[in-house]
């Protein structure tokens, strides 16, 4: 069973990957995550690891982005619209 910190690695290295790119697949967003690199050591990242499932459901739940272009899983458009800081402060 997942302890406190869930999913934040994954939000954080996915709301990253959508600061780079404004619109993207899911299946991008995917092998980003599953390649993700620790800024300190350069070795792969041990909680960033997803499935295609685990990224569409990230991705819908956050409020930093949204659907783009509705398809099947693997293909939707998805666009990274920021948070209301970012839109406020200028982050």
């Amino acid at each position: 069973m997942a302890g406190k910190i869930k999913h934040v690695y994954r939000m954080k290295a996915l709301r990253e990957f959508g600061k780079k790119h404004n619109t993207f697949h899911a299946r991008e967003a995917l092998e980003y995550l599953n390649t993700y690199r620790n800024k300190n050591t350069g070795k792969i990242h041990r909680y960033t690891q997803s499935s295609i499932t685990q990224v569409g459901n990230l991705l819908k739940q956050s409020k930093d982005f949204a659907i783009y272009k509705k398809q099947s899983n693997k293909s939707t458009v998805w666009e990274y619209i920021g948070s209301e800081e970012e839109w406020l402060f200028g982050m």
